[in-house]
């Protein structure tokens, strides 16, 4: 059997962007933890497919379960973000 490593998918947010998926999320957001913050104020994932689809599901139900619309957009721009960087 041959062993192909998993992909695995780097981006960015920012400190804020980070923090809004950490306390909006219900579940899936240990992953989060895994962020390297870097010096300009930014944190950088770099995260397997699974975790990512995972990531993307938890933050789609998160949107879906909101009140707020000005919640519901922010955390819908990090959504596109993060569809965009699965591919």
């Amino acid at each position: 059997m041959i062993h192909v490593p998993e992909k695995r998918h780097r981006f960015i947010l920012s400190k804020g962007q980070a923090e809004l998926l950490q306390d909006s999320l219900i579940v899936g957001a240990e992953v989060l933890d895994t962020g390297i913050e870097q010096p300009n104020g930014t944190v950088l994932f770099d995260l397997s497919s699974v975790d990512l689809e995972d990531l993307i599901e938890s933050l789609a139900a998160a949107i879906n379960h909101t009140e707020s619309e000005e919640l519901e957009a922010r955390l819908d721009k990090i959504y596109e973000k993060l569809k965009k960087v699965l591919g």
